[in-house]
């Protein structure tokens, strides 16, 4: 087996060639590519985390105004209470009140027919100790 020399230089020239063209037009361009893909990837990874950080602050905003509402609700529903209780004993007072003028009124309205009943009785007795006066007269 013999180097031939022009077949060598040739297969060096060719290959070297090769290479210019292959780092030319498919490396060069591939390896732009993937270096663009590799800067967009770690972008999307920087939103990614910013969108992260940025949801978990808004759900503890919200959890904090759940919070902050329920603790509102709650006062309110407090109030409701409250006022709901100083409602309700006013209206027993207010009751305790007519019921105690209705009352005396029935109290005073029996007074009055006790006095009628009385003067009718005393006029009655006046008339049964006549007659019967006159029935011991007449005797």
């Amino acid at each position: 087996m013999t180097v031939q020399l022009p077949i060598l230089l040739w297969t060096v020239i060719t290959f070297c060639l090769m290479v210019f063209v292959l780092n030319r037009f498919l490396f060069r361009p591939m390896l732009s590519f993937m270096d663009k893909r590799q800067e967009k990837i770690e972008r999307a990874a920087v939103l990614q985390a910013e969108h992260t950080r940025a949801l978990a602050e808004t759900e503890e905003k919200l959890a904090a105004f759940r919070a902050e509402e329920e603790k509102h609700q709650a006062e309110l529903v407090q109030q409701a209470l409250r006022k709901a209780r100083q409602d309700a004993e006013d209206l027993i007072t207010i009751t305790h009140r007519k019921q105690n003028q209705n009352l005396d009124l029935h109290v005073a309205q029996l007074e009055m027919e006790s006095k009628e009943i009385e003067n009718v009785l005393d006029k009655r007795l006046e008339e049964l100790a006549e007659l019967y006066a006159a029935a011991l007269l007449s005797r």
